[in-house]
């Protein structure tokens, strides 16, 4: 998407952002998520599985301000080392949340998509310009307690991150070769 929203307005939402991010970066940090680096209209996060010892980093996200806040910030699930974004085979989680409705205890998952996964959640541009959620927009969340970076970090963290409970081992011993004896 091309910059349409004056570079500096969107630099100073989002230098804004990042410092509300710093304030609490000991708590975050706590829970096992980090802010790695902050260069304008991007914001890297790591986010580790605090629950498992020792805690494996589960998934990063790149957010992208550009345009913002006219515009919602977009999210990429990405490799949190290498920052190849995660592909529907390579995810490890779907972000999966229990919330009440009419019905019941219902459960939804976050992560949506199958060529390029997204995440699916109200102040996130991937879900504002998802057809499904054509009644929802973005305008009636900009200013709410459903937007901007901590509400993100803390529903990628929250439904991401400390939904690992434990580590999936696997083993599957074949045969390597077959040990021989000498005959005379």
């Amino acid at each position: 998407m091309a910059q349409f929203v004056h570079p500096a307005v969107s630099r100073k939402k989002f230098e804004a952002e990042i410092a509300t991010i710093r304030k609490v970066s000991s708590e975050i940090g706590r829970r096992g998520w980090f802010l790695v680096e902050a260069d304008f209209p991007t914001a890297h996060f790591v986010f580790a599985a605090r629950k498992l010892d020792p805690p494996p980093l589960v998934f990063g996200a790149l957010i992208d301000f550009e345009n913002y806040d006219f515009v919602p910030p977009s999210v990429t699930l990405i490799h949190p080392l290498t920052r190849e974004p995660f592909t529907r085979e390579t995810l490890r989680t779907n972000m999966p949340r229990i919330f009440v409705s009419e019905n019941g205890r219902e459960k939804q998952l976050l992560v949506q998509g199958d060529a390029r996964p997204f995440v699916c959640l109200q102040g996130i541009r991937e879900y504002h310009e998802n057809p499904g959620h054509t009644g929802d927009p973005w305008f009636l969340h900009r200013k709410g307690p459903r937007s901007g970076l901590y509400y993100i970090v803390e529903n990628l963290g929250r439904y991401g991150a400390e939904t690992v409970i434990d580590y999936n081992i696997q083993l599957r011993p074949f045969i390597a070769g077959l040990r021989l004896e000498a005959l005379e």
